[in-house]
């Protein structure tokens, strides 16, 4: 006879184990493939960094854009900006920031020395993506655009204008390079 009253069956331990385990194993593929595109991501911003550096110490177009004799990839220093590519010639300097996806592009925005430009390094400032993935329109003021194409070339989409930068900065960026090549 039905009473009305409800009656409680306990869980099956067995479903919370198989609960866990599915859970565990979609936080694993989960983690496997955000660790792949990191990778990915990661080898890409490497590769440009490398091109850009060759790039900016030989050109064709130097005109334009001065080869730089001095260049410094991905280094850390007591500075609180570090540049992807920063190079120097007998005239100036010309930092390089490499964007592989839209949303470091996004966020570099918000970073200190991007609010106020007289904090950053590099005279000639310039982003290198891969093609389009950054549009003219988008870039700071002042900043030139350059794309890495599908051939392995960098094309310059935009000049960059002279900014006054942090030359102190910059000094203590070339000492430390400097340093480095002693050892």
């Amino acid at each position: 006879m039905y009473s009305g009253a409800r009656v409680r069956v306990p869980h099956s331990p067995h479903k919370k184990v198989t609960q866990y385990f599915f859970e565990y194993w979609v936080f694993l593929f989960i983690f496997a493939y955000l660790k792949i595109i990191t990778m990915a991501v990661s080898e890409k911003h490497t590769l440009l960094c490398e091109q850009g550096g060759k790039w900016l110490k030989k050109h064709e177009r130097n005109i334009e854009i001065p080869n730089c004799s001095t260049i410094a990839i991905d280094m850390t220093t007591i500075e609180y900006e570090t540049p992807d590519i920063i190079g120097w010639n007998s005239t100036s300097s010309i930092m390089i920031e490499v964007k592989v996806s839209r949303a470091d592009f996004k966020k570099d925005k918000f970073k200190k020395f991007r609010i106020e430009p007289e904090k950053g390094v590099g005279e000639y400032r310039y982003y290198l993506s891969p093609t389009n993935l950054i549009k003219e329109n988008e870039i700071p003021d002042k900043w030139g655009l350059l794309y890495f194409n599908d051939d392995g070339k960098i094309d310059i989409i935009k000049l960059a204008e002279y900014q006054p930068s942090n030359l102190k900065a910059e000094r203590n960026m070339l000492l430390s390079l400097i340093r480095r090549i002693k050892k």
